[in-house]
């Protein structure tokens, strides 16, 4: 996640205050680009994948389906952690992070041909506001 992510001095420093476990190999890249709490330029997050990809020797059809699977599934997660924050804790703050939750499952279910089966029952109960 971006809040792992701290700078002290001129260094970057690692800070993991959940915990740390072994995932899947585009978790954590789909933790970062596609955090919903980070407005990020869609052309970076782009050059970032194909960098990755790139250099985990993976070809980059076959890690940008993984990293989409991945950032999809943690997007989804995160609409319901928001809902939750937001309802049952009375923490509203979550509910300003929904709209690029909701754009980033639509970006990657539209652009992947595997989710189009699904994206309309989706689109219908979980993503309409």
């Amino acid at each position: 996640m971006s809040r792992n992510l701290m700078l002290k001095g001129r260094r970057l420093r690692l800070i993991d205050y959940q915990d740390a476990r072994m995932g899947p190999y585009t978790y954590d890249a789909a933790s970062l680009l596609r955090d919903s709490s980070l407005d990020l330029d869609e052309r970076l997050v782009q050059a970032m994948i194909d960098y990755l990809a790139g250099r985990l020797g993976e070809g980059p059809e076959e890690f940008r389906s993984d990293f989409d699977t991945m950032a999809l599934q943690r997007n989804i997660k995160e609409l319901g952690t928001f809902g939750y924050m937001a309802t049952v804790r009375g923490l509203k703050g979550y509910l300003e992070f929904v709209p690029r939750a909701i754009l980033s499952i639509r970006r990657t279910m539209r652009r992947e041909q595997r989710h189009h089966y699904v994206y309309p029952v989706l689109e219908r109960y979980a993503l309409s506001t």
